[in-house]
């Protein structure tokens, strides 16, 4: 079997890339897997007319079973023929959350639409497969679930929590909720430990509210492994997520995590997590002094947990998948 794995311009974005590079590690070792990265560094009509000839011009030349689009270029699904195309969904959260303005119903027809052309479609979630057969009409019979697996870098290491703890946050766009996190440590000694770029409103609140912080950003994903390392405990009481990849990061290294009780985080965190309300810094506050009271017992249920989401287990699944479509 050969399959042709097709990602984003990594200028675009390099998180999809690791997710899957770590599948395609696997993948390398029972199947003949082929890459594509695709050209094209914006999406516009001669970025996206310059993907599409990427595309055909692959498809022509390479003879594969199957075509594996691993991210978010759904509008290349119509234009390959005769070969069988998967497509990964992550999330339809950028379409959803602007659905009713000019932009939104755009990005509908480009990245939507043309997931009924697919043959089959996998979801990173089970909040993400719901997310696709409500907004996508026709799918129901081809969509589903295959999730994110964590790297091989995230080995696990015991270590004692401190007194005064170091919470790792990662991310700093809205829907990773730092504003209700700075609220809730107001009044909890630690040292908190923010990954990505600060506004001057996230810094304005931190001072005002007397938290004690650093900051990174444009870390590698090995400075990444080693922020998780060096942490006691990990915060994500997102707003909105397709995944949660640090959840099952974190567990894999041994660290508590709190996050939300929203989906999908409860589907990935399973009894190795923490959940809190993202609405409420009181909340977020009990999450904490629960994971600290409840320290090795966390560690424990999160490394049974994350068992689930090995990278030889994933690949397994979707080896699975191109062998039922290629029957």
């Amino acid at each position: 079997m050969k399959v042709l794995l097709i990602y984003r311009n990594h200028s675009i974005g390099y998180s999809i890339h690791r997710v899957f590079t770590v599948v395609q590690a696997e993948l390398e070792r029972h199947i003949e897997v082929e890459t594509l990265e695709l050209p094209a560094k914006q999406y516009n009509l001669s970025g996206f007319k310059q993907n599409i000839c990427a595309v055909k011009n692959a498809v022509r030349e390479g003879n594969y079973d199957i075509v594996h689009i691993t991210g978010q270029d759904h509008y290349l699904i119509p234009f390959i023929r005769k070969t069988k195309v998967v497509v990964t969904v992550h999330d339809l959260g950028s379409i959803i959350n602007h659905f009713k303005s000019a932009k939104g119903f755009l990005k509908y027809f480009i990245w939507a639409t043309p997931l009924k052309f697919a043959d089959l479609i996998t979801c990173i979630s089970s909040h993400s497969q719901k997310e696709c057969i409500d907004w996508v009409g026709g799918i129901k019979n081809k969509c589903i679930v295959v999730h994110n697996p964590y790297a091989p870098e995230y080995i696990f290491s015991h270590k004692d929590a401190e007194t005064i703890p170091t919470i790792l946050h990662i991310g700093t766009k809205p829907n990773k909720n730092l504003r209700n996190t700075t609220l809730a440590l107001k009044d909890f000694p630690c040292h908190l430990r923010i990954i990505g770029k600060l506004s001057q409103k996230d810094i304005d609140e931190l001072r005002k509210n007397n938290i004690d912080y650093s900051n990174a950003h444009s870390l590698t994903d090995e400075e990444i492994v080693e922020e998780y390392n060096r942490c006691d405990l990990v915060n994500f009481p997102s707003f909105y997520e397709g995944f949660g990849m640090p959840i099952i990061e974190a567990q894999a290294t041994g660290r508590p995590i709190i996050t939300s009780n929203i989906p999908p985080m409860p589907e990935v965190g399973g009894d190795g997590a923490v959940y809190v309300n993202p609405e409420s810094p009181e909340s977020i506050l009990q999450g904490y002094y629960y994971a600290m009271q409840h320290y090795n017992h966390l560690i424990e249920k999160g490394r049974e947990n994350v068992k689930r989401f090995s990278a030889e287990k994933i690949a397994r699944e979707y080896i699975q998948v191109y062998r039922d479509l290629v029957k």
